[in-house]
This record gives structure tokens, sequence and C-alpha cells, in this order.
């Protein structure tokens, strides 16, 4: 395992508590695969970008888990699952960040920053995992990179499921509820995805948000309560 280049991608802590797996055969096997489509074609995010969740959520800090399918693979995706660049010069949120958006607008979920950060950087400081369950695609096709990074999410989550039981996990895709049996233990809330609910022209009320502060206000006081 080469532990510098691991720590830098992923951060100390997450280098620790996946050490097997980085060490893996796979792992190789993995980041070759990716040098390879990253050379051969257009994939999203940016390869700098691809472990970004992990970085802006230190081990340490993880409290919830936001899980989605798979990065835009129409050139938003940022790394973190289902964020957009803020960029002055083109303010089109993708279909699902603005649904996010709508319920921040209404004051539907708590916050205390009166714009709402696409970037959602504000999200993943306070312990939010912004993780997608395929952290690369390939430009225009979805689930291209499934196939490469199943045993990662599967690695990924049965570490936290084992070593932080309290985490909170939001599953709001088809595929991310598939993960279910793997975090059995942890909290778990669903809903149906905001892109869904775009495509089918259905408000989109997810109480999520709420649900899991309630979980932590129970469990550590008001003032852990996540900032939305």
């Amino acid at each position: 395992m080469n532990l510098e280049f691991w720590n830098k991608q992923l951060g100390k802590g997450w280098s620790a508590v996946l050490a097997d797996l980085l060490s893996s055969e796979y792992a190789d096997k993995l980041l070759n695969k990716l040098n390879e489509e990253y050379k051969r074609t257009t994939v999203f995010p940016k390869k700098s970008e691809i472990f970004r969740p992990f970085r802006e959520t230190p081990w340490e800090d993880l409290r919830i888990v936001i899980l989605n399918k798979e990065p835009y693979h129409d050139g938003k995706a940022t790394g973190l699952a289902l964020a957009n660049n803020f960029d002055t010069n083109n303010l089109t949120l993708s279909p699902p960040l603005r649904e996010i958006e709508k319920l921040h607008q209404r004051y539907e979920i708590e916050h205390s920053h009166f714009v709402f950060d696409p970037s959602m950087v504000s999200w993943a400081e306070q312990g939010v995992l912004l993780l997608n369950t395929f952290l690369t695609v390939e430009k225009g096709k979805s689930e291209s990179h499934s196939k490469y990074w199943k045993k990662f999410t599967y690695e990924v989550l049965e570490t936290i499921a084992k070593w932080r039981p309290d985490c909170i996990f939001m599953l709001w895709s088809t595929n991310a509820k598939e993960y279910k049996p793997l975090i059995k233990n942890c909290h778990i809330l669903e809903d149906i995805h905001p892109n869904y609910a775009v495509n089918c022209k259905i408000d989109w009320k997810c109480p999520n948000f709420d649900q899991a502060n309630k979980i932590i206000e129970d469990a550590n006081g008001p003032e852990y309560k996540i900032l939305w």
C-alpha cells in the first residue's frame, strides 16, 4: 500500500480504517483501470476529485452518509455527490440539486446561511459524507464505471457500519437502497430520489434532514445538529 498516496487522497483516518482494502490487489487494479479510462476518454469528475468526499469529511468527523448513485455525467460533477460547482457564469443547477435548494429556500430544512451552497462543502465540513456508489463515470454514459467500484463501495460501507454504528444513512436512489443489508445496524432514512421527483413532477418534501437532526439531538443535544 502506498500510504503517502492514500493519505493524500483520503486523509489519514480513512486510510487507516480502510488499510486492508487499499493494500489489496483490487485497489491496484482499480487505480490502473482508472488511469487508462482517463487517458482513453472523458471521465467525470476530474481525476483530482475522485476521492474528494473523504477529504472533505474526515473519518473522525463522520456523522451522516448521503449515498447517491454516481457522478453527473454532463460535466457538473465535483466529486461530492449531488453537488455542483458554484460558477457565477452558469447558475443553472442540476435538477436534483435544485430540488434540495427548494427545501432550503422554503425553510423546510434547518439552516443558518441565507444563500444555498451548491458546492455542499458546508454540509461535508459538518460530517456529512456525500458519497456516490460509483465514484467515476464516462461522459454521457450512466453506470459505465459501476463494475469498477462495487467492491470499493461495499468495503467502505461495511467499515462504516462496523466502526460507526451511530452513523445515519440517507438512501434515496434504488441503487443506494441495495446496500441496506450492509448497514442494517446503523440509522437508515429513506425517501424517493429528487431526480425521480423531477421526472415524475412530484413535489419533493424529503423529511430525512429533520429526522437526522432529531436522532442527533436525542443522542448528543441540539447544539450538535447539522445546519443544512
